[in-house]
């Protein structure tokens, strides 16, 4: 039986959404009917590793911000030669466009575009991320495919001008075998940090980032802490750039008068610390589909976030959503699940279950695949 070919451009294989759905995909497709390679528009991140020890093939262009190797141009015309993908799977603008213009001027391969993000707040991209969001829709129509990972996203970007006919609606999907409740993680967590037993953690992961309003999140936890009976409430920040040398996070912290009550972890695998949570609590400006907040829901950690992007979907009944910017409320929610802390658990892992399991979103992938290469 032949293998499809696909090649995955990505533009880089840093910590992120993207890349976190790129190696759960390729961790769980079919080897006997599927080839893949992995090609970084930049360098190899954190994710490199991880795919190679898949046993597939990782390569780097080494591109530099302005996306403008010549260099990088003629070893992805030697990776297209010597690989001859059935299908060039493009992950997010930047890799898009790279993967078209590819097409047009070097092999006749199909493209599949994939936009992994929403325009709740377009006018903070950067730049040529905005250039590269006007190409990709001028480039959409030449694209075989154009999936999107949120319903939200999907109607933003075609109201931009995207191609809608040939749109293909795939959310992400999550291993219910990994992301579970853990007593063991939420006792650990406690010691580790010196908490009472019956400490209430609220926390949120998400990169240091101006989308993700860190700032935001210290403003909703001083009005908990300033709430009655929230002495055992504690607030964790996990990510890129949520460590102790980031100046402009202690200051918020600071002057929020929550030193003592803040803990700051960096970067971490979400696993290791959502089941130690008993409220996730997100306040983005920007989301498409937050992988972050299924896995917590998977987890049995109730949510309460901000209504950006695809989030209302994926709570549902089981958490809260409130507009962006709206401290008090979120706020408010908050307190009410400390309350309730423990209660419908597994009500809400049984939501993400249904709708979210992650052999679900690699069959929706799958089938795309073969019905590209007929």
């Amino acid at each position: 039986m032949h293998k499809i070919t696909i090649l995955h451009l990505i533009t880089g294989l840093g910590q992120g959404g993207a890349e976190t759905m790129l190696y759960r995909l390729l961790s769980n497709m079919d080897n006997n009917r599927f080839e893949n390679i992995v090609i970084s528009m930049t360098d190899k991140g954190v994710f490199a590793e991880k795919i190679e020890h898949l046993g597939i093939p990782v390569y780097c262009l080494n591109m530099k911000r302005n996306l403008s190797s010549i260099v990088a141009i003629w070893r992805y015309h030697r990776l297209l030669k010597k690989h001859h993908p059935d299908i060039v799977q493009a992950w997010m603008y930047h890799a898009n466009a790279f993967a078209m213009m590819a097409r047009f001027f070097l092999s006749k391969h199909q493209v599949i575009f994939n936009i992994r993000r929403s325009l709740d707040n377009k006018t903070n991209l950067k730049w040529l991320t905005r250039c590269a969001l006007k190409f990709n829709a001028w480039l959409s129509p030449w694209a075989v495919a154009v999936i999107y990972n949120s319903q939200w996203s999907q109607m933003q970007h075609q109201q931009t001008g995207f191609c809608a006919d040939n749109a293909v609606y795939i959310p992400n999907g999550f291993d219910l075998n990994v992301f579970k409740p853990s007593e063991v993680i939420y006792k650990k967590f406690r010691v580790k940090h010196h908490l009472n037993e019956c400490s209430k953690i609220v926390g949120m992961i998400a990169r240091f980032h101006s989308d993700k309003n860190h700032q935001g999140f210290v403003e909703v936890a001083k009005r908990i802490a300033d709430s009655a009976n929230s002495e055992s409430v504690f607030f964790v920040l996990a990510g890129k750039g949520c460590h102790i040398n980031n100046q402009p996070l202690l200051e918020w912290i600071k002057n929020a008068h929550l030193e003592d009550r803040f803990i700051l972890l960096g970067s971490v695998e979400s696993i290791q610390v959502l089941p130690a949570f008993d409220v996730y609590l997100s306040t983005s400006w920007v989301e498409g589909f937050p992988n972050v907040i299924g896995e917590a829901m998977a987890c049995g950690v109730p949510c309460v976030a901000t209504d950006v992007g695809d989030t209302k979907m994926i709570v549902s009944t089981h958490g809260y959503t409130v507009a962006a910017g709206q401290y008090d409320e979120l706020a408010q929610q908050v307190i009410f699940l400390l309350k309730e802390a423990g209660s419908a658990q597994e009500n809400r892992r049984q939501s993400v279950t249904d709708r979210y399991d992650l052999s679900k979103t690699v069959a929706y992938y799958e089938q795309l695949y073969v019905k590209v290469k007929k």
